[in-house]
């Protein structure tokens, strides 16, 4: 039977149910996390107002694009090799494709 790891956040790891464990959860002040939704904004790429998760999901999807929130711990900088212009074209090319427009 394989055993089940607990990793808390201040950095003590314990065997799940064990008494330490148990111990943890009755010292933790638990309560329900309420996220906020997203504010409204104006979508710089088609103008119209972009309300809530639902619609930047849905605002994100139709327009091929992400959330800069979501492009955390990406290597930040200039790549240090020259792109291939060729590789650069057939990429332009393969997402006109996809996106039925050639």
């Amino acid at each position: 039977m394989s055993k089940t790891w607990i990793y808390a956040s201040d950095g003590r790891v314990f065997e799940k149910n064990t008494p330490e464990h148990l111990e943890y959860l009755r010292e933790r002040q638990s309560s329900p996390m309420i996220a906020r939704d997203e504010p409204d904004f104006v979508s710089p790429i088609d103008g119209k107002l972009v309300s809530g998760k639902v619609q930047l999901r849905e605002h994100n999807l139709r327009h091929d694009v992400v959330n800069w929130r979501d492009l955390k711990g990406l290597p930040v900088g200039v790549p240090k090799t020259k792109p291939d212009p060729e590789a650069i074209r057939a990429a332009i090319v393969d997402a006109a494709k996809r996106k039925g427009y050639l």
